[in-house]
């Protein structure tokens, strides 16, 4: 994802609408190679000031989208990038399940992310926690770069396939559990 995300950025395009729902496997038997789609708001950073500034899907937006709508550049996507990645390592929503729609966009335009989640990704895999406190800076000149991000050692330690793998296995592990939590919620219904 970062690798095509640097691409775009090289090519002085910013996506603006990085998402899960937007991040597919080339082939889903293989799992090796991601693919961005979904371009329908994407522009040349030139054209940010003239073709709806103020666009995204909430949750996933950066802050800058909200309070400086014609004054944000690339760095909108690192932050989206950024949620994708706390969606993957945690299986949580990082503003927690909003139905309201404005409390999210608050939540959204203050950076307050739950970092509750990430205890264990922080005493687990403390470069991934790096990184992703990197990515999610509030303000975009503190925010890492789709370059700087294929740089950090988080992915410099992984060799190709490795991250997936690694991905892979805390999904089963997300699974296992959910089947505990499951298990153990039935078993106190009947306890009463």
């Amino acid at each position: 994802m970062n690798q095509g995300l640097k691409h775009l950025h090289d090519l002085d395009i910013v996506h603006r609408d990085i998402k899960l729902q937007n991040i597919l496997f080339k082939d889903c038997q293989k799992m090796d190679t991601l693919k961005i789609s979904d371009f329908g708001f994407a522009c040349k950073k030139s054209e940010i000031l003239y073709i709806n500034p103020r666009c995204g899907t909430p949750g996933y937006t950066a802050p800058e989208v909200f309070s400086q709508p014609c004054k944000y550049d690339e760095k909108v996507d690192i932050y989206s990038a950024g949620i994708v990645f706390y969606n993957i390592l945690t299986f949580k929503n990082p503003f927690g399940n909003l139905e309201n729609i404005s409390d999210l966009i608050k939540l959204n335009i203050n950076g307050d992310y739950n970092e509750t989640h990430l205890e264990n990704t922080k005493l687990n895999n403390p470069l991934a926690y790096d990184l992703l406190t990197q990515m999610l800076q509030k303000e975009s000149n503190n925010r890492i770069s789709a370059y700087e991000c294929l740089n950090h050692p988080y992915f410099k330690s992984h060799q190709k396939g490795d991250f997936i793998k690694e991905m892979i296995q805390i999904k089963r592990k997300f699974k296992k559990q959910k089947a505990i939590n499951k298990r153990t919620k039935k078993e106190m219904v009947t306890y009463k």
